[in-house]
């Protein structure tokens, strides 16, 4: 974890090398300065690292240094929290700062189970804390690079099973201990821990939005400690146990051999405690009564419970559609605007046949026959309507793997928003959300997009009535039913667009109005309505 255990040695610039030492430097952090503080905290951390210190005394130092850090962490995350990737180059900084925080801080209590693995007497009753900590260090590194969808290291996972394998050797992987930066301030254990991050990727956070990834990583806190992980099988279990394998460089899973060093993680009680929540959800107490927190609502927050129960505790594997590798390319655009204008093949204009974009268009077909071909042919750059190149990995007949290399130019994109992709064999744009984002190790850019069904029809819409009379019209598309799919007809809006029974003015060839019914699907940036004519 980046520190060579065996040459600590005496540093120049550390400021405290007592507990009680340390208790004051810390009263003198700078919080109010989130980044100073952090920087102070990460260089404190990693001269500690590489001192000579005992380490009854080196444990005594960080869990006084832990909750600054974690408080400093929590804040300096809200940076590059929720953001579009790839990440400014300040959302970088402070997310790479994030990281490596974890990183040192978990570097201080590996230090603190080596000792205890060769039989530290006076650390010994420290070791099931020193573990947990250890552990949850290289977790919250997981976390923070799941919440801003970056794919973490894979000796990440390797880091974590080590670390449970010291506690078992120690005989505390079960071991209560306090835990003062739970938000509970409730007791928890290595297991706990060491289950929480595996969960978090069973949970397929990709296609989630970042708030859900951690508002399951604060659910996980508690509910990781209802799982069991045993040595051999359980011999009768509600649900099918997880599997994991000490030896490996990847988390939990089903359906395969148990490998080198395997562990069974039995998920019946945890399987017992979501079907309750969904249960009272469901009988109408709110997320809050099931201390869900105040940030869940409904009916988001049942969805969320029932995706979660799947992935966990029946292991239902969600692609209904088989994949197929391929390896061409893909041009690609986002925006209301550039969609529109790539799947229709022109720029927008008002239909109002009184506006000026109208009437300057009516002068050059009087004068040329047709609009000015040099201005169609500048309106991409004109309006930034910018095509990026993707290649594609595979397909299904529903979506698109996509990856854009690094250094490519493009958008920043979020979990779902709409995008525009034309393979190099179509003649025409696919309309698709983004499924799910993440940044690869190399800074290569991947994205998982949904195909709509149906050939989209660019349209014109506008709302209806007294106060929407001076309204413009703005691109949305309409999106015929396929019954084969069971896919209703639909309109594409910008998001905030529906309110059921609300009327829209739609201008095609000739204008219609319609009435929309129910909200389909709620993105980043647009909503799918289902609609009748009016």
């Amino acid at each position: 974890m980046g520190v060579n255990l065996t040459e600590t040695q005496q540093t120049a610039g550390l400021k405290f090398e007592t507990g009680a030492a340390c208790k004051d430097w810390v009263r003198s952090l700078p919080l109010t300065n989130v980044v100073q503080a952090q920087f102070d905290l990460h260089d404190q951390v990693g001269l500690l690292n590489h001192a000579a210190i005992a380490p009854a005394e080196r444990f005594r130092v960080l869990e006084l240094l832990r909750e600054p850090v974690v408080f400093v962490q929590t804040e300096l995350a809200k940076k590059y929290f929720n953001k579009p990737l790839p990440l400014t180059e300040v959302e970088r900084k402070s997310f790479h700062a994030v990281v490596v925080l974890w990183q040192e801080l978990g570097a201080g209590y590996q230090i603190c189970v080596q000792a205890c693995l060769n039989d530290d007497k006076d650390l010994a009753k420290h070791a099931a804390a020193a573990c947990h900590r250890a552990i949850t260090c290289v977790g919250a590194g997981m976390v923070e690079h799941l919440c801003a969808n970056h794919h973490f290291p894979e000796h990440y996972w390797q880091d974590l099973h080590t670390l449970y394998r010291h506690a078992e050797q120690l005989g505390v992987a079960e071991t209560p201990v306090a835990d003062p930066t739970s938000r509970e301030k409730s007791e928890r254990t290595c297991v706990g821990a060491y289950v929480a991050p595996m969960l978090l990727v069973l949970a397929n956070p990709n296609e989630m939005f970042q708030r859900q990834i951690a508002m399951v990583a604060r659910w996980l806190e508690r509910w990781a400690e209802k799982t069991v992980i045993l040595r051999a099988p359980p011999e009768t279990t509600e649900k099918p146990a997880l599997l994991v394998d000490l030896a490996s460089d990847r988390g939990a899973y089903r359906n395969l051999p148990p490998g080198a060093e395997p562990r069974w993680i039995n998920i019946d009680r945890l399987s017992h405690t979501m079907k309750k929540r969904v249960h009272f959800l469901r009988k109408g107490q709110s997320p809050v009564e099931l201390f869900l927190g105040d940030d869940c609502v409904q009916p988001a927050c049942e969805a969320l419970l029932v995706l979660l129960y799947q992935s966990w505790c029946e292991g239902r594997d969600v692609r209904s559609h088989p994949r197929r590798s391929v390896a061409t390319l893909a041009q690609a655009c986002s925006g209301f605007d550039a969609i529109h204008y790539y799947i229709s093949g022109e720029s927008f204009k008002q239909p109002d046949p009184k506006s000026e974009v109208a009437r300057h268009h009516r002068d050059e077909i009087a004068t040329f026959g047709h609009v000015g071909k040099r201005e169609e042919a500048m309106q991409p750059l004109v309006h930034g309507y910018l095509i990026e190149t993707w290649n594609i990995q595979n397909e299904t007949v529903a979506g698109l793997r996509l990856m854009r290399p690094a250094g490519n130019p493009g958008a920043r994109l979020l979990p779902l928003q709409l995008i525009a992709v034309r393979p190099e064999d179509s003649k025409t744009f696919i309309l698709a959300a983004v499924r799910w984002v993440v940044m690869a190790v190399g800074d290569d850019l991947t994205i998982g997009v949904r195909i709509f069904a149906g050939v989209p029809e660019p349209v014109a819409a506008r709302a209806t009535g007294i106060n929407a009379r001076n309204d413009k019209f703005q691109q949305t598309f309409l999106v015929p039913a396929v019954p084969a799919l069971q896919s209703p007809a639909s309109a594409i809006l910008p998001h905030g667009w529906f309110k059921k029974d609300k009327v829209l003015e739609i201008f095609t060839t000739r204008p219609s109005k319609i009435r929309l019914i129910d909200s389909l699907e709620r993105g980043y940036d647009f909503e799918r309505v289902s609609f009748e004519i009016a």
